[in-house]
Formats: C-alpha cells, structure tokens, sequence
C-alpha cells in the first residue's frame, strides 16, 4: 500500500517535471527526469498535469530501478485517484 503522506512532497506538476525530461514513451506514465548534479528521478504520471516523483537514482541503477517501478505504476495511479481528484475539485 502507498501512503500519500510519503510521497507529499514529491508530486510535481508535469511542466516542472518536463525540465529534463530523458524518457516518456518506452513504458506509459512512467517517466525520468535528468538533473545538472547527474541525479535521476522516476516519477509515475498521475494525469495530465500531475507527477508523482517516486525514486532519485545515478545513471548505473536506470534499469533496475524502472523495472521495480514499472511493476507498480497501475497500483500508485489508483491509490492517488482520489487525491489527484480532490486537489482538481479545490482548484476548479
């Protein structure tokens, strides 16, 4: 299970999430974002306008990482719905 209040601080919007964007297509809604400083994050796109940065790691752990996360995509999507929703219905 996720809890919401791990990943609080960690949900971008996707234009700030976009600044460095390495890869979006490869494996739908998961996503990774280079840094100056040689950091890599993986975040899991809750919706259009959403990122929910999940992991920072080096260039050497790319592909155990997003295999880990890739697994758990569908599971953190429908855990943050409601938060994803409710953050929309204040705005709107």
């Amino acid at each position: 299970m996720y809890h919401a209040k791990n990943f609080a601080v960690s949900v971008m919007s996707m234009d700030e999430f976009k600044v460095g964007l390495l890869e979006a297509h490869r494996t739908p809604s998961l996503l990774l974002k280079a840094e100056e400083n040689g950091a890599i994050y993986i975040g899991i796109q809750l919706n259009e306008d959403q990122v929910l940065k999940v992991d920072t790691i080096t260039v050497d752990k790319v592909v155990e990482r997003t295999a880990y996360w890739r697994d758990k995509i569908e599971g953190i999507q429908e855990h943050y719905k409601p938060v994803v929703e409710a953050e929309l219905q204040e705005v709107g």
